[in-house]
């Protein structure tokens, strides 16, 4: 509770970006969030990790060397894989999770990506799928047999989803 708690509170509270209502003449500020979490009743004994990436040089005060708990918990998942690794992601591209992947592939690590077929943004999507096959191509390099990538697609007016290999 505390760890979600904080992570709302410092976004909420973070006075880097406007804290405006679209719509609302002359916009208007949000109350900040005081300390401490409000107590609560315990609800079992559930395990909850909160993961949140700011960018390395981020814009928020509260994080200024940014952080990278997302990718470390990736980089940690792919590490310890024993037999299968499965992502799926629409903004997969080349990152440090690249090497990553090569590297479990050429450890017989058998990958599945599921990868968007078409960005949404055409003003982009260009971009987006050359990136995208980059990344592809770079963790194909040494095994391409463990590398398998699919994409969602929507068919007929049912909007049933299938997954048909790229």
């Amino acid at each position: 509770m505390a760890q979600v708690w904080n992570n709302f509170r410092q976004r909420w509270n973070d006075e880097t970006a406007p804290h405006s209502i679209p719509g609302v003449p002359g916009g208007s500020k949000a109350e900040g969030i005081a300390e401490p979490p409000p107590a609560g009743a315990s609800i079992g004994n559930q395990h909850v990790q909160v993961l949140r990436t700011l960018a390395c040089k981020s814009i928020y005060s509260f994080f200024p060397g940014g952080e990278q708990t997302v990718r470390l918990a990736y980089e940690r998942a792919i590490d310890r894989a024993q037999h299968y690794i499965y992502i799926e992601d629409q903004y997969f591209w080349p990152c440090t999770l690249t090497d990553k992947l090569r590297q479990a592939a050429d450890r017989g690590m058998k990958i599945i990506l599921v990868l968007s077929h078409k960005y949404e943004m055409r003003s982009i999507s260009d971009v987006h799928e050359k990136m995208r096959a980059e990344a592809v191509s770079l963790i194909r390099k040494n095994n391409p047999g463990n590398i398998f990538v699919y994409h969602l697609q929507q068919t007929g007016p049912e909007k049933d989803i299938y997954v048909p290999p790229s």
